[in-house]
Formats: structure tokens, C-alpha cells, sequence
């Protein structure tokens, strides 16, 4: 939120220093969930989890100019806090029934 509405470059710089800050874990626990998966194999699984990483990352930056130059830097940058806050909000959703809640310490044994 910090970065769409600075009023200036130094505040945008300190929202994006806390938003890689608090993203900064999210790649590594994602990985981690997707290994632990028993419906397919852990290296397919972390290949599609990268795969959408790496997507992302190249396909980001693009849409969000593309909406920058549309409706404003603050509009596009606006779209990341509302995609965030849907994400955050399907977290909070909770697991399907079946799944197991993936735990970043536990091992895979047995295969």
C-alpha cells in the first residue's frame, strides 16, 4: 500500500523494501509444500510451482506497465495490493477436505 500511494521515490523505495521483505519466504515455503505432496511426484510438483514462479516474474513486470501506462503508475502498482490481498484471503480459506496442511520440517521417508 506504501508503494501505491508515495508521495515521493525514497517512501516507494522503503514500501518496496518491506514488501520483498515480506516475500521473501513465500518462493522457498511453496517449493517446500509442493515437494511434500503425495498426488504426483515431488519433482513435477516443484517444476510446476517454478514454473508459475518464473512466469510471473518475467510476465509481471509487463502487465503492470502495460496497466501503468494505462491508468497510472499508482493504479497498476494498485493491482498488486488488491492480488495480494486475494491470495491472503484464500489462504485464510483454509485446505480442502483430504489434504494434508504441508509442515516445512517434515521428511520424506519411505521414499
Amino acid at each position: 500500500m506504501l508503494c501505491a500511494l508515495a508521495s515521493s521515490g525514497s517512501m516507494a523505495r522503503v514500501g518496496f523494501a518491506v514488501i520483498g521483505l515480506g516475500l521473501a519466504s513465500v518462493f522457498p515455503l511453496a517449493i517446500s509444500a509442493a515437494a511434500q505432496r503425495r498426488d504426483r511426484p515431488a519433482a513435477a510438483a516443484v517444476a510446476a510451482i517454478s514454473t508459475a514462479g518464473y512466469s510471473g516474474f518475467l510476465a509481471g513486470p509487463a502487465i503492470i506497465g502495460l496497466l501503468a501506462s494505462l491508468f497510472g503508475l499508482r493504479a497498476g502498482l494498485g493491482v498488486l495490493v488488491l492480488l495480494g490481498a486475494v491470495i491472503a484471503w484464500c489462504c485464510l480459506q483454509g485446505y480442502p477436505r483430504g489434504c494434508r496442511q504441508p509442515t516445512i520440517a517434515a521428511s520424506r521417508e519411505g521414499e
